[in-house]
Parts: structure tokens; sequence; C-alpha cells
């Protein structure tokens, strides 16, 4: 799990691994909300966390703790993710998770915006509006009531 503190800002990332999920009912119209019980790393750079400079690899320290008590976020800015273990043979990378960042399955993200048409509210000035009636259109009197 992948909690982001600023939207605008790469470096306040907070990554956990998702340990309940509650829904809480509430009065009202939309009256649910779903939490996220997780249990968070180290969000401390270079003690509990890192990101490589050259990569933009996130790695987070498989034994740090996030040492104050704040399990809950809410699910809806939440993103998926999971951690993969370095090979072997990689001096101290044993004690390191690699943070790879997945789009949950049957989710499609919506990245383009279609302009909506210009439309004024209300035409304030009909009675100025001229009208133009060709010579061979054939109406009824009937039709022209409104």
């Amino acid at each position: 799990m992948c909690k982001r503190e600023h939207p605008y800002r790469d470096d306040s990332e907070y990554y956990g691994v998702l340990q309940e999920i509650l829904e809480v009912e509430y009065p009202g119209q939309r009256n649910t909300v779903y939490l996220f019980n997780c249990e968070w790393f180290d969000p401390v750079p270079n003690r509990g966390m890192k990101v490589h400079l050259i990569y933009g690899i996130t790695e987070v320290k498989r034994a740090r703790r996030y040492e104050k008590f704040d399990p809950f976020i809410i699910a809806s800015p939440a993103t998926q993710v999971y951690y993969a273990n370095y090979p072997s043979g990689i001096r101290g990378k044993q004690d390191w998770l690699g943070v790879m960042k997945t789009k949950p399955s049957g989710v499609i993200e919506k990245t383009t915006s279609i302009p909506l048409a210009h439309q004024e509210e209300f035409m304030s000035n009909l009675k100025n509006l001229p009208i133009n009636v060709d010579d061979h259109i054939r109406y009824n009197k009937s039709e022209l009531q409104l």
C-alpha cells in the first residue's frame, strides 16, 4: 500500500502492508467509507526508506516500522504496490525490499478529458434577434403559435 502525504511531492510517500479493510457506515446520502488498516514502514530517508538516485527505485527496510500509531487511511487515495526481494548476491540489500507500483486489474485510468461544448445559460436579448424568412417557405398560422 502506498499513501502520498502531499499530492504534489514525491518525497512524502508512506509504504505499508495492508492488514485489514474496514467499512464504516454513517447517516447521510453517501453513507459508507472504506478504511485501510496498514502496518507502515519507516518513512525516514536512508533509515527506513531510500530512493535510488539514478533509477528512481524506491526501497524500504523490511525490519523498520513507522514509530507513530497511525494505522488507518481512507482507501481512495491509496495506491497498490508490491514488494520484491533483491537477488541474494547483492551485498547490503538483504534487509531491503524494492517497491513496485502497479495498477489494479479491472481499473482504467482516465488520462484525457473531453472538453464540454460552450453553451450560455440563457439568451437574454431575444427581442433584437433578426429573423429571416424566405418567400418560398409555406407555413400554417397554427404552426407559428407557441
